[in-house]
């Protein structure tokens, strides 16, 4: 195990230790990736601390607004519940001053119009205390909604009225989320408090009556309705005495119904505590009214807080990881970049060492690699002088050869020229003499011309006008067909290179009596590289003479005396100017014998 650690380890370590590249990604990575991750780390952090204090900002904002909504809504009602203009005549009614039937129709249409100015009334309620009965309507009769008149005895002894009369404010509010009122005959399922009022005299201060208001929920889901309960929130609405008015969740009644709880919520203004129940721990935030000291508050599950600081720290994760990975790429690219030139300069060196001293190597920039590029070529050029100086004398021999070799075709050519052109005077008329003459002239200028290549048209030219003397000489024996593409006319070739193969066929053919030759040259471009051929359909040579040819053409020594001197000089020729990628074959049966070679690409880069 020990041995498989240490291999792994060591392979790593290879592969981020052999090469610059390696080196330079895995250095800045490890930086950016440390950065990154501390950045990231850091990020979270303050996100985290920024969004659990936004929660808490925003739900004590709401809470706020929402309590003082509903204070406002607690004064409204109490407004209602007071007589103001129609004080006189409602006392009047209760204390009996009028007849009874007329205190009767009062006190009925008294408290149809509370019933009807407001939608929130689910029922109004008045006592007459002292003839221990009450009035009331509601919305629960269906159809037919109607003042009803009820005696019902000990609702004085009840703890609502007890806490009504006894009020400094006159005022009581009574919760009904869990109890109901028991002492009016009305339906209080949609109700979640009744408020009572004591009316009483001014004069004397005797209480008259008791006006009851049973309000249903539409006021309060108006007013709490921008408070959104998600994910286990809980809102709880409480009285100034801890009493309960509403919770959107009465299975925890009990735990807020307990005395620690209400003790946690008895400083005034807007606080915050943290309460568990059956195990989930929350965040308690509340509100205390100004005036009523009503407590509005609001339970926030702490998961649900810091679940949108792990959303936030996901985010995080996810940019950051999006940044390392576009990081790494970016450090990749800016390795190689460095790199790059590093590898070019290291292969042009290779080659170097390979024996290739032709090189220079391109220098970008004016750093440190440009200057080493610089040095590098500097050092190739003087290479390249000492070894032109040691080589020179060496090159200016083989360009002698050279010459020599192509000044050996002027003798053996003039000798055949002079002699057809005898030939020719004889036997014909002086036209023909002049059209030799022109033709020979033509021979001759082109073979003293200093350029070492012609294009392809060119010397098709002068192989027209050495063909005129010729064809003197053989006549009709003598056929010469050209297969030349287009494209290939104006490639650059040895001057008299297609020349000495078309000599090499009339020589061994034609001058040995063979009947008729009929000489093809050819020329089309394969590739980059332009193929040229010359063919004749004479005897062939034999296979133990091709083999000598070849033995022959890559032999360093002298040449044999005339046996091969054209083909000698073309080998030697092409050898010299094309180096590796020179080719000359022979190809010969019995129907003939097909001399080619090969200028490559296109003869571009030798010209």
């Amino acid at each position: 195990m020990k041995e498989t650690i240490c291999t792994i380890l060591g392979t790593i370590k290879s592969v981020f230790t052999r090469k610059l590249a390696n080196k330079l990604v895995f250095l800045f990575s490890a930086i950016i990736i440390l950065t990154i991750t501390s950045l990231t780390f850091a990020s979270y952090k303050i996100i985290e601390k920024e969004s659990v204090k936004n929660i808490i900002d925003t739900n004590r904002n709401n809470l706020i607004l929402i309590n003082k909504n509903i204070e406002s809504y607690f004064k409204e009602v109490n407004l209602v519940s007071l007589p103001q203009l129609k004080y006189d005549n409602l006392m009047n009614a209760l204390m009996g001053v009028t007849d009874e039937i007329t205190a009767q129709a009062y006190l009925e249409d008294y408290v149809r119009s509370l019933f009807y100015s407001r939608n929130d009334f689910e029922s109004v309620c008045l006592f007459l205390i002292e003839q221990n009965c009450y009035l009331y309507i509601s919305r629960g009769d269906g159809m037919d909604i109607k003042v009803r008149k009820v005696y019902k005895e000990g609702i004085s002894k009840e703890d609502w009225y007890s806490r009504t009369i006894e009020s400094k404010n006159n005022v009581y509010i009574q919760p009904l989320f869990i109890s109901k009122n028991s002492s009016y005959a009305v339906n209080q399922d949609k109700c979640y408090f009744a408020y009572h009022r004591t009316i009483r005299n001014i004069v004397d201060k005797k209480a008259y009556a008791v006006l009851t208001f049973f309000c249903n929920y539409n006021s309060l889901n108006e007013i709490i309705k921008n408070t959104s309960l998600t994910d286990g929130e809980q809102l709880l609405f409480m009285g100034a005495d801890g009493s309960i008015f509403y919770t959107n969740n009465i299975n925890n009644y009990n735990h807020f119904n307990q005395d620690t709880f209400k003790y946690k919520l008895t400083m005034s203004g807007t606080g915050m505590f943290d309460w568990e129940i059956e195990g989930s721990n929350y965040l308690t935030i509340f509100d205390t009214s100004d005036n009523l000291k009503f407590k509005l508050v609001k339970l926030i599950p702490y998961k649900k807080i810091y679940h949108a600081a792990q959303t936030n720290r996901m985010q995080s994760i996810y940019i950051g990881g999006v940044i390392l990975v576009i990081s790494v790429i970016l450090v990749v690219l800016s390795a190689n970049a460095i790199i790059s030139p590093v590898k070019k300069l290291t292969k042009k060196m290779r080659s170097f060492s390979e024996g290739k001293f032709d090189l220079e190597a391109k220098v970008k920039g004016n750093d440190e690699i440009a200057e080493l590029t610089s040095q590098f070529n500097q050092m190739v050029k003087k290479i390249n002088d000492l070894i032109n100086e040691k080589y020179i004398m060496k090159i200016e021999e083989k360009n002698a050869t050279l010459k020599a070799l192509e000044a050996e075709l002027n003798p053996h050519f003039l000798y055949n020229a002079l002699q057809a052109i005898s030939t020719t005077a004889l036997k014909s008329g002086m036209y023909q003499i002049s059209d030799m003459v022109n033709a020979l002239a033509s021979t001759f200028r082109y073979t003293i011309k200093g350029k070492k290549f012609v294009r392809l048209q060119d010397e098709i030219q002068y192989i027209n006008d050495y063909l005129a003397i010729q064809q003197a000489r053989f006549g009709d024996r003598l056929t010469v067909k050209y297969e030349i593409e287009d494209d290939a006319l104006d490639v650059m070739i040895p001057k008299i290179s297609i020349q000495i193969l078309v000599e090499n066929s009339i020589k061994h053919v034609l001058e040995k009596n063979y009947a008729a030759v009929c000489i093809v040259i050819k020329a089309y471009v394969k590739g980059d590289d332009v193929i040229i051929s010359v063919s004749d359909n004479g005897p062939g040579i034999s296979p133990e003479r091709i083999e000598w040819l070849k033995s022959y053409l890559e032999s360093k020594g002298e040449q044999d005396n005339n046996n091969a001197v054209g083909l000698k000089n073309l080998d030697t020729r092409l050898k010299l100017i094309y180096k590796d990628r020179y080719s000359l074959s022979i190809e010969s049966d019995n129907i003939g014998t097909t001399i080619s070679f090969i200028i490559p690409e296109g003869g571009k880069i030798y010209v």
